[in-house]
């Protein structure tokens, strides 16, 4: 409320702004804080206890830091400062404290099926442009006819599209079901055409991209957080079987559970084979493929610096299998799964619930 007032009615003001409040129960509620911050160290605490992968947890005494700042958390400071010794402690940077907005723009970006689409998919053209690879049938795009692959998409609701990431643009494209967005395309002229669509509500896939390049080589570009990223990437794969390469982009996939990284692994190696291990609270797990081998061509799997953990391990795993040649920049370097709670104060706490290796106990952790 304080920075409210900052900004709405000036620095030099705010001082008579308050005065002005002439009930005194709304002045004292600019400063009072009732939160029970004692009580969110308390949670944060537990939840890494019944969560973090390394039962040691950093070779300590994790118990002790249930009772460390008994009756020394009055105030938010007083909290931050305690949560943050007990974090640091872990000698874990993936394991962190969010705030209320980051923890909202998580949520969004993790439960994408909330969120409604036009119909397009985007991908970028050789010259870096954001371009139209595919108009969904029975799509908002579709039916207003005004799009086919191969359109350069200059500006999304006025927005120029140069020199922007891809996922942040698939972002702006989405939206909730029932509101509208502008897409501008280039037809020669010099503002381009813009078509005014309203976003419905579809079924989102793992698959970014996919089409055959030049040279009758297959493209099949990843994303995180879809429903069944597994299956969409056989279905993928499948269509460019005639294809005599593949290059696999997962340079924008991070997340994936143990089945799907055993799965996806499947589909170039075939069944029976250890694509990567994974070390929970529980003991490790091993991702051991079981299904049919779809494509058994040459495979160029594309990385850098934003693929991160379970996609870390899919990579190192087909190429251990001596299934794939990793093309790009060294990764990431997490190697860790995380898991996202939920805390009593509208923000959340990251917890590292397992740590990824190789079939062959190569620290993915390290970058592959």
């Amino acid at each position: 409320m304080l920075k409210h007032l900052v900004e709405t009615t000036g620095r030099g003001n705010l001082v008579q702004t308050i005065n002005a409040l002439s009930d005194e129960g709304t002045r004292a509620a600019i400063h009072r804080d009732n939160f029970d911050y004692p009580k969110l160290y308390l949670q944060i605490w537990e939840l890494i206890q019944q969560n973090y992968y390394d039962r040691t947890f950093n070779h300590q005494d994790w118990n002790s830091w249930k009772t460390k700042f008994d009756g020394k958390i009055e105030k938010r400071v007083d909290a931050q400062d305690a949560i943050d010794a007990m974090i640091s402690s872990l000698g874990d940077r993936s394991t962190r404290r969010i705030y209320k907005m980051d923890y909202d723009d998580e949520i969004t970006h993790r439960e994408p099926q909330s969120k409604a689409g036009i119909g397009l998919g985007v991908g970028m053209n050789n010259n870096n442009r954001l371009t139209v690879t595919q108009v969904v049938d029975g799509g908002p795009a579709a039916a207003s006819g005004a799009f086919r692959a191969g359109d350069q998409i200059t500006a999304i609701d006025g927005n120029p599209t140069l020199y922007r990431h891809l996922e942040d643009m698939v972002k702006d494209l989405r939206g909730p079901a029932g509101s509208m967005v502008k897409i501008t395309i280039a037809d020669g002229s010099k503002e381009g055409k813009t078509i005014t669509l309203e976003r419905k509500g579809l079924t989102l896939t793992a698959i970014l991209d996919a089409r055959v390049l030049a040279g009758n080589t297959g493209y099949v570009c990843l994303k995180s957080f879809a429903k069944n990223p597994a299956r969409d990437t056989q279905e993928a794969v499948a269509k460019l079987n005639k294809c005599s390469g593949i290059i696999l982009d997962i340079r924008l996939l991070n997340e994936l559970t143990p089945e799907s990284v055993a799965d996806i692994g499947g589909i170039f190696v075939g069944p029976g084979k250890v694509i990567a291990k994974l070390q929970t609270k529980d003991g490790i797990k091993e991702c051991k493929t079981s299904g049919e081998q779809i494509f058994k061509g040459k495979l160029i799997v594309l990385v850098d610096t934003t693929t991160s953990g379970a996609a870390e391990a899919l990579a190192q795993g087909l190429r251990e299998c001596g299934a794939a040649t990793l093309i790009g920049r060294k990764t990431r370097g997490i190697g860790k799964q995380l898991g996202l709670y939920s805390l009593n104060d509208s923000g959340g706490v990251f917890v590292t619930t397992g740590k990824w290796t190789s079939a062959e106990n190569v620290d993915v952790g390290l970058g592959v």
